[in-house]
């Protein structure tokens, strides 16, 4: 594997968090799709729109999201099983798990359950890309 200067991987971030800004995260139901590229998957539960400043500075290859806890109301109801953070046109930039705390997912929701109506809170700690 090939390892990056944290400084590098602060660059890659920064680009990452350009995209991000003024975009939405998208709760969605079932697994996240094969990869970031790929068409969405499952029903749209929920969106959160982001506003200029989501994210931390980051150090060492690490950006924390700024504003956690956040919060939602679904249009949809069923099971949370993944997320997306797009871009303000819904090009995709990142995706990841979403479950209840302790199942080692990257966004942690009080209940995986999810009615429409019905606010959600939800946390998504930080993205890392790896130094090595």
């Amino acid at each position: 594997m090939t390892d990056l200067a944290a400084a590098t991987a602060d660059t890659g971030l920064a680009a990452m968090v350009a995209r991000a800004q003024g975009g939405k995260i998208q709760l969605r139901t079932g697994a996240k799709p094969s990869s970031a590229d790929a068409n969405p998957t499952g029903t749209l539960l929920a969106e959160y729109s982001l506003d200029a400043t989501p994210f931390g500075a980051s150090s060492n290859g690490v950006v924390p999201f700024a504003d956690v806890p956040l919060q939602a109301t679904p249009v949809a109801s069923g099971t949370a099983g993944h997320y997306r953070i797009v871009t303000s046109s819904g090009t995709p930039v990142f995706q990841g798990t979403a479950g209840a705390s302790g199942s080692g997912a990257e966004m942690v929701l009080q209940s995986t359950a999810v009615s429409a109506g019905v606010t959600i809170t939800f946390t998504i700690g930080s993205y890392t890309l790896p130094l090595s």
